[in-house]
C-alpha cells in the first residue's frame, strides 16, 4: 500500500476496511500488530462504521458508475485513478497550494457555489456528479471563513451532525449525511493515500467476491 498518513478520521475509515480484507484473507495488506489493536480498541465511531466508505470504495471497480473528487488532489492520484479503476473519474481540483496563497485567502468554486444556494442545494448538485463523492473538506472550510473545533470537524468527517456545534457546518454535514449518495468526508490526505489505498481496497475486495 501506498503511504497513508492518518491525519482525520477519514484515514481511519479507510484503514479499518484494510483490517477488515485482512481479517478475511485478503492479500497485500500488512497493518500491523500494534496499528491492528489500535483500531479494534479505539472507541471512535469512524472507525467501526465503514458502510459509507465501503459503499464509495465499491464504485471504483464498477465500469458504469462515475465518483467525484474533490479538493487539493494531485496530479499522481489523479492519474492513477483514470489508470487504475475501473470507473469514470470526475476531479475539482482546488487549492493544492492554499497555505502559500500571498493572501492567505482560499477560493473554492464548491465554496462559492455553497455560498450561493444552500447546503441541501450544493449536495443535490454533487449527487448529479458522481454516485461515489471523496470530498477533502478543508479548502471549503477556508474559503468560508469557517473556523470550527478539530472536534467539529472530525465530527463532520464521520457525519455525526448532531455532535457539531459549528451551525454552518452542521447544517452542510446534516445535507451530506442525508445525500442518497455515500460522501466520504477528510482532508488532504483522504485525496492522496487515502484514496491510493482505496483503489488497492477495492480490486482486493472485487477480487475476493469473484
Amino acid at each position: 500500500m501506498d503511504v497513508l498518513d492518518i491525519d482525520t478520521p477519514a484515514d481511519l475509515r479507510i484503514l479499518a476496511l484494510v483490517d477488515s480484507d485482512s481479517a478475511t484473507g485478503t492479500q497485500g495488506f500488512d497493518l500491523g500488530a500494534e496499528l491492528r489493536q489500535l483500531l479494534l480498541e479505539t472507541e471512535v465511531a469512524a472507525i467501526r462504521e465503514t458502510d459509507v466508505v465501503a459503499r464509495a470504495v465499491g464504485f471504483l471497480t464498477e465500469r458504469e458508475s462515475e465518483v467525484l473528487v474533490i479538493g487539493r488532489v494531485g496530479s499522481a492520484v489523479w492519474q492513477a485513478l483514470e489508470r487504475e479503476t475501473a470507473s469514470r473519474i470526475r476531479v475539482i481540483s482546488e487549492e493544492r497550494g492554499m497555505r502559500a496563497r500571498p493572501d492567505g485567502q482560499a477560493r473554492s468554486l464548491v465554496g462559492f457555489h455553497l455560498g450561493a444556494v444552500g447546503p441541501e442545494e450544493l449536495v443535490a448538485s454533487l449527487e448529479e456528479l458522481g454516485e461515489a463523492v471523496f470530498f477533502d473538506t478543508r479548502p471549503l472550510f477556508a474559503h468560508l471563513g469557517w473556523e470550527p473545533s478539530r472536534a467539529d470537524r472530525f465530527w463532520s468527517d464521520v457525519g455525526a451532525w448532531e455532535e457539531i456545534e459549528h451551525p454552518e457546518l452542521r447544517a452542510f454535514t446534516k445535507a451530506v449525511a442525508s445525500s442518497r449518495v455515500p460522501f466520504v468526508l477528510g482532508g488532504h490526505s483522504l485525496v492522496s493515500g487515502g484514496l491510493l489505498a482505496a483503489i488497492d481496497i477495492a480490486w482486493s475486495r472485487w477480487e475476493s467476491s469473484a
